[in-house]
């Protein structure tokens, strides 16, 4: 495998990790949506809820995990991506070096 293919394999991974994030992020906007209107709908119409607290604490354990999965998220976007890498050559690194005759 050349260095390209690996960057290749490396872009379509990167991309499959950017789409699963965006999925989890989905996932817990509508969990946490959800949690939100029983609670809301069950003090509307006065509905007790058993284990109430359960759910507080599900709608809070939704917002830390929210802040690490963005977090997350920042850090991945900040890092350098398809033919953005730190090793890349300078435009003449890779010219032919001739060696004067001394």
């Amino acid at each position: 495998m050349n260095e390209r293919q690996a960057w290749e394999e490396i872009v379509q991974e990167w991309k499959q990790l950017d789409k699963l994030e965006d999925l989890n992020q989905r996932l817990y906007d509508e969990l946490g949506g959800a949690i939100m209107y029983i609670l809301e709908y069950s003090k509307r119409n006065n509905i007790v809820l058993p284990h109430r607290d359960r759910l507080f604490k599900m709608v809070e354990n939704y917002h830390v995990t929210c802040l690490s999965i963005m977090d997350f998220h920042k850090k991945i976007k900040s890092l350098p991506r398809e033919n953005q890498h730190d090793f890349k050559h300078s435009d003449n690194s890779t010219e032919p070096k001739y060696l004067s005759n001394i």
